[in-house]
């Protein structure tokens, strides 16, 4: 079984207790439908570490993505259960001078 880092463990903590349990019973991810992949153990810390999830959404823990772009994150913090959020350029872009 995969061990989240103690720092995530701690985010994770704060899920939903049935989404916690889900966690538990799969280490790998898992297709839900034909988009949607909901991540296992072995996956969830770098998925959010890969997409910035708790610097650019630290209320968050992203679950899941639709294979397009988009994740499908539950809250931590008390606030609304779930959001869906696309990921694209997170930062403004740099521009550089034309000479």
């Amino acid at each position: 079984m995969t061990t989240p880092s103690p720092a995530f463990q701690a985010l994770l903590d704060q899920l939903h207790p049935a989404h916690r349990a889900w966690l538990s019973a799969h280490d790998e991810s898992e297709a839900a439908g034909e988009q949607v992949l909901l991540y296992g153990r072995a996956d969830i810390e770098e998925r959010n570490t890969s997409y910035e999830v708790q610097r650019y959404a630290p209320a968050f823990v992203a679950v899941a993505d639709d294979s397009g772009g988009r994740q499908l994150m539950l809250r931590i913090d008390g606030g609304p259960r779930c959001t869906s959020k696309a990921w694209g350029r997170t930062a403004p872009a740099r521009r550089t001078r034309s000479r």
